[in-house]
């Protein structure tokens, strides 16, 4: 097979075609990172470790990686600072207290969940710090893998094919 590469175009939809073969190996792997994430989620009512979930989607420019999870799940990891005690985290409670309600699922009293408010308000939220080592602790083996992936693909699809590639 002789490849000829005229213009960019043309490049992009040789690699589209490289790149919707088989990203098992990387779900696989990002499957493993939700796995640890879930398995480091400081757990009330299970809601925000039910709800990290990941996905992959290959693209022209190689692939999108997603992961997501409840929206408050970054509070449990950075922290709140409370007006009256400093964690050191980007978020801070200013003149707005958090709403009592926020907190029904620890206890279907409001009067508690006015307390529970008051005192998140006033004394902010711990940070967790659950999502950063994971990540620290996975990224490496991730480029390698993805890497590894895409050059297997290639090989897959042109294997036994003679490819010469010229770009003037």
């Amino acid at each position: 097979m002789y490849l000829r590469i005229e213009r960019n175009t043309q490049e992009k939809i040789n690699t589209r075609r490289m790149l919707i073969n088989d990203w098992t190996p990387i779900q696989d792997y990002i499957n493993g990172i939700v796995d640890l994430l879930k398995s480091e989620t400081p757990e009330n009512t299970g809601d925000l470790k039910n709800s990290i979930d990941a996905t992959i989607t290959p693209s022209v420019n190689g692939a999108q990686i997603g992961v997501s999870m409840l929206d408050y799940g970054t509070f449990v990891d950075k922290g709140v600072n409370g007006v009256e005690v400093n964690w050191g985290s980007p978020y801070s409670f200013t003149n707005k207290k958090p709403p009592a309600s926020a907190f029904s699922s620890y206890t279907s009293n409001l009067s508690e969940q006015f307390a529970i408010a008051a005192s998140v308000y006033k004394n902010g939220i711990q940070p967790r710090d659950f999502i950063q080592p994971v990540i620290d602790e996975k990224i490496e083996g991730l480029g390698e893998l993805i890497a590894g992936t895409i050059w297997e693909n290639f090989f897959n699809q042109y294997d036994k094919k003679e490819i010469t590639i010229q770009i003037w």
